[in-house]
């Protein structure tokens, strides 16, 4: 590579980086605390993270004192955040303004003293705490987003030329909107997302690798999104170890020595390892037998069940797009997205998907077979155990971290040829367009519904503002910000990353 490429590389690498963080901080900065789903639980988890704080998180009155699930003194200010607009689409967040900032402690039992969920997410995050609750807030959403960013960084200087654009395309097709709306949040699904959706690539790129430096920092890198995927949530645990099955099976031919193909086995244990320690150690430990609902019964049968949700769960899949009804929607689950966010993103999946499955290898394929198996018979088994129906219960989020692997896998093969997807320019304009669209659209419904909620449909964000932080710009310009910043990363991805030249042929002039 020229020393004029390299100075070009690095300019778009530093605008994809400025422009994400743009277009990621806006989601953050324009959703109240306690915005995301069961925004008050993990918040009262941040708080204490690292146990007993005093002002922070203190022990109850004696008399609370042996409550199950155990009982708790945080600020009210986050005790009660997102209670009053919780599941009510036409309030606006102002109804917590009052409180949001009281530091006043009350007893509260919707926390993760019992475990409920791995501790790591919430101890790191823990630290950020400080006096104000929506700056301590807003810290970890951030921290959320340059977490993100900086792995992405590092996946961009280590990995193999057609990783890092597998991994991209993977996440814009994927996370608009619901998956940009959670890791820039406060809840834990952001480090799985990020930990799962990233750790296939580092994986894939440290059995691969010849370069002792690249190889390590991919090792690291790997290590790292392990870690933030079985810390956050528990299914995290389960999805690292199935990703590595399949980053093994369709990186084998490709591991450059018998000695690797050893640690690459050794790796995919020792995550399955970890993964079932993480799990035995949560609170959900008995959901594998129990269900999700332990103890509680919907009094269908076992064949009613199966046959509804034979012919609902698509539903459950499209909901990571933002379409109600399916467990799924935006915050506490009640901003459902309009059709014109689904249907961009539905319609573009779609078009790559189809043209990148004749390209696929028996490996890939197979990676991509068990990958669908398991996107289909975890949610599948999780609702037979609990009687529960698509909507009911189990969300679309969770399978979210496994979708985005899924489109990776498809992707990655597909880069690796001359011309992927046989994209023109034509097409690269209208995918870049129909992703843009998509995520502004879902980006200005989503500030809509907490500024002055649902009954108000004026595109003017600034039009009967009930909530707004004073230290933002105005919705308008904040929206118009944030829509153009994703579109610029949508068009790097589409223009830049997805190129049409043969990653052998680059490595050769290089």
């Amino acid at each position: 590579m020229t020393k004029r490429n390299k100075v070009r590389s690095f300019a778009f690498g530093a605008l994809f980086v400025v422009a994400a963080m743009i277009g990621l901080t806006v989601w953050a900065v324009s959703s109240p605390v306690g915005s995301d789903p069961d925004g008050s639980f993990h918040l009262n988890s941040i708080w204490c993270g690292q146990g007993t704080r005093v002002g922070l998180c203190e022990d109850p009155p004696p008399e609370q004192a042996d409550t199950r699930p155990k009982t708790i003194m945080t600020p009210v200010g986050i005790a009660a955040a997102g209670q009053c607009f919780a599941f009510r689409a036409l309030d606006s967040a102002a109804c917590e303004a009052s409180t949001i900032e009281a530091k006043n402690l009350v007893p509260n039992q919707f926390n993760n003293e019992g475990r409920l969920y791995p501790n790591g997410y919430y101890w790191v995050a823990s630290h950020l705490v400080g006096d104000g609750i929506v700056r301590s807030a807003m810290l970890v959403r951030v921290f959320n987003i340059l977490l993100l960013l900086g792995l992405l960084v590092l996946l961009r200087r280590v990995a193999q030329p057609a990783i890092f654009p597998a991994t991209t395309l993977a996440l814009l097709m994927t996370w608009v909107p619901f998956g940009l709306f959670l890791v820039a949040s406060n809840n834990g699904s952001s480090w799985t997302l990020t930990g799962v959706g990233l750790f296939w690539a580092f994986f894939a790129n440290a059995l691969q690798s010849t370069e002792r430096v690249k190889a390590a920092l991919s090792w690291l890198g790997a290590a790292i999104c392990a870690a933030m995927a079985v810390g956050s949530r528990v299914d995290g645990s389960i999805y690292i170890p199935i990703v590595a099955c399949v980053v093994l099976l369709i990186s084998w031919t490709n591991i450059p020595s018998q000695r690797m193909r050893v640690v690459g086995v050794a790796a995919t244990a020792l995550t399955g390892l970890v993964g079932a320690v993480t799990y035995l150690q949560s609170g959900q430990s008995g959901s594998l037998t129990a269900g999700l609902n332990a103890g509680a019964s919907f009094g269908r049968s076992t064949m009613d069940v199966l046959w509804v949700n034979l012919f609902r769960l698509p539903g459950y899949f499209l909901g990571i797009y933002g379409i109600s009804g399916f467990g799924s929607g935006l915050g506490w689950l009640d901003t459902p997205m309009e059709p014109l966010t689904w249907l961009l993103m539905i319609g573009a999946v779609a078009a790559l998907v189809a043209r990148s499955s004749r390209r696929l290898d028996w490996q890939n394929r197979l990676g991509v077979g068990l990958l669908i198996a398991a996107c289909v018979a975890i949610p599948m088994y999780m609702f037979l155990l609990d009687g529960a129906i698509v909507g009911e219960n189990i969300q679309s989020r969770y399978v979210l971290p496994l979708v985005t692997v899924l489109f990776a896998v498809f992707a990655l093969q597909t880069v690796r040829t001359d011309n992927p997807w046989s994209l023109t320019t034509t097409s690269r304009v209208a995918l870049t367009a129909a992703v843009t669209v998509a995520h502004a659209a879902a980006l200005h419904i989503n500030m809509r519904r907490y500024i002055s909620g649902l009954d108000v449909w004026s595109p003017n964000l600034n039009k009967a503002r009930e909530w707004w932080p004073t230290w933002l710009p105005s919705p308008n310009l904040c929206w118009i910000i944030g829509s153009l910043a994703m579109g610029v990363v949508t068009y790097l991805i589409f223009f830049r990353e997805i190129t049409t030249e043969k990653p052998v042929a680059a490595e050769t002039e290089s």
